[in-house]
């Protein structure tokens, strides 16, 4: 089973190098690897292995190589989608900051923080990353693997909404069969600027938007009459929802549990979607202490959703908070620092593809990784991404990397000496 892992290990690491120059590859497969033991800095990535070359050579390929990131990006998605064996793939787009002390970094501003924790300023300096995720699922567990963080530009003057959707609209430019994904997104990015393109591509979202947002039922057909008919019937308001239609129950799995659902589902034109018919959900849930939560309301664009699937569908999107906080903090995305914005996105990318690696062997073979580095007060508890880097970290660390890439075939190879090892450690 240790061998699986590892030849599945070094399939990904070698389909995602084809997109890259030949003479970078065994660098990249170096970095990469770096990164996936060390977190920060591209040197703590370095000292982790036994890298071959000098440090000015890899200090080369990140600030002033030919290596193109959309072009490793691309690689990664490619990899991502070949692993998603969903009917219909999910996305979802969300954002975060990362703190900075520095105005020379790149992209820093003074961003609005959501958080309004304690002895925090509510603009503090900071970068600002607007991300793709593809929600992986794999029997009753699934993770955000980030497939692109796009960097909010200062100087530019585009703004989320117009990253985001570029974003999405890219990444779907690249699918390699006919599935439509389903995009999951927080009440920020349900707004028409966005939504819009995507449904011309057959991309339908689920989002939570303001519970103050214009709904109106079907107007009543008006055949005989002068004049336009109307485009809206009667306003819906959550309590006029209350009086129309039955409140309805359900167990469902989300944020980790069974959760019992009370909630309302109709279907609404929306006015901020210029009258689009949308299935609508007022949804709350029973929280750990017994109580109900606040009423939240939910929209799908993709009318042939029923409300259980509209509510499941959307609890998934948590997932991408627990993503950003290990890309930032376990991976070191808060500590990695480069002064240009080209050689930043070139190590946030390989930052973000560490991780999902990572995150693809918890998932696949989370058992088996424990087994290899036992935890004992985590025994009943799923393998993490982090988890999966301890023991990544326990294989790779201080070996030569290079030697597992085989340049007549090039690609990547796993050694004997390396498996001798993992089964030394493993006795």
């Amino acid at each position: 089973m240790s061998v699986l892992i590892l030849n599945t290990i070094a399939e990904w690491i070698s389909s995602l190098l084809q997109h890259v120059p030949k003479k970078l590859r065994p660098s990249l497969l170096e970095l990469l690897t770096g990164a996936i033991v060390a977190a920060g800095h591209v040197t703590d990535a370095l000292f982790a292995i036994d890298f071959f070359k000098h440090w000015t050579s890899y200090y080369k390929i990140i600030e002033y190589s030919r290596l193109s990131v959309l072009s490793l990006a691309i690689g990664w998605f490619h990899l991502t989608w070949s692993l998603d064996s969903n009917p219909r793939p999910i996305w979802a787009i969300d954002d975060t900051i990362c703190f900075r002390s520095s105005q020379k970094a790149p992209g820093a501003d003074f961003h609005f923080d959501h958080s309004h924790k304690i002895n925090r300023p509510d603009f503090p300096l900071s970068q600002l990353f607007v991300s793709l995720f593809s929600i992986a699922q794999y029997e009753t567990n699934h993770y955000a693997i980030p497939i692109w963080m796009q960097l909010m530009d200062k100087d530019g003057n585009r703004s989320k909404l117009q990253i985001a959707r570029n974003i999405v609209l890219i990444a779907d430019k690249h699918r390699t069969d006919d599935r439509n994904p389903l995009l999951l997104c927080d009440c920020w990015y349900m707004k028409k600027p966005f939504i819009a393109p995507l449904l011309e591509r057959q991309i339908h979202c689920i989002g939570q938007i303001r519970k103050d947002s214009a709904l109106f039922l079907q107007p009543e057909p008006t055949a005989g009459k002068r004049g336009r008919p109307p485009k809206y019937g009667p306003k819906l308001t959550f309590q006029r929802v209350t009086e129309l239609f039955p409140l309805e129950s359900a167990s469902l799995t989300a944020w980790g549990k069974e959760r019992t659902f009370e909630f309302y589902f109709f279907q609404a034109k929306t006015r901020f979607l210029n009258g689009l018919l949308c299935n609508c959900v007022w949804c709350r849930f029973s929280s750990d202490d017994k109580k109900p939560t606040a009423w939240h309301l939910l929209i799908s664009t993709d009318t042939s959703l029923c409300a259980r699937e509209i509510i499941s569908y959307y609890a998934k999107r948590w997932s991408v908070e627990p993503a950003f906080n290990d890309i930032k903090n376990t991976f070191g995305l808060a500590q990695a620092w480069q002064q240009t914005k080209k050689a930043f996105a070139r190590w946030r990318c390989i930052i973000c593809i560490a991780y999902g690696i990572c995150s693809y062997c918890s998932l696949f073979f989370g058992e088996r990784l424990a087994e290899l580095v036992p935890i004992p007060w985590r025994k009943d508890h799923s393998m993490t991404p982090g988890w999966a880097r301890k023991v990544l970290d326990r294989i790779f660390r201080y070996f030569p990397v290079r030697l597992c890439w085989d340049r007549t075939l090039q690609k990547m190879t796993v050694p004997e000496e390396l498996l001798y090892r993992v089964f030394k450690k493993i006795a």
